[in-house]
């Protein structure tokens, strides 16, 4: 079993982070170890409607990834929640949570 096989990436993001930090994370992610599976929790807004343009460009930018499955909450989710919603969702034993500011350098 290789290692991207034994482990996932779990990330939790909403929209204001998706360009400044989301986008280069999972770019970096998938350089590194392109097959690795990577769950994506998006959080809702607090008390406002989700942004359905978000969601499109978030599917659009995903769609060029391998292994990247978004989890979509339209409404706003604790921390925690989305953390555990990850574990309970990892096709593996092991999983890697990062929230989306997290970088990670060329020697990872």
């Amino acid at each position: 079993m290789s290692f991207q096989n034994k482990f996932s990436i779990g990330i939790v993001t909403y929209d204001a982070r998706f360009e400044s930090y989301f986008k280069p994370l999972l770019k970096s992610i998938k350089d590194h170890i392109p097959e690795i599976e990577v769950l994506v929790m998006v959080n809702g807004e607090h008390n406002q409607s989700f942004n359905q343009n978000y969601r499109k460009n978030l599917l659009d930018f995903i769609i060029d990834y391998k292994n990247v499955y978004p989890f979509i909450f339209t409404s706003f989710r604790s921390l925690s929640k989305l953390w555990n919603n990850t574990l309970i969702n990892s096709s593996n034993d092991f999983v890697l949570v990062l929230n989306d500011d997290v970088s990670i350098s060329a020697n990872f």
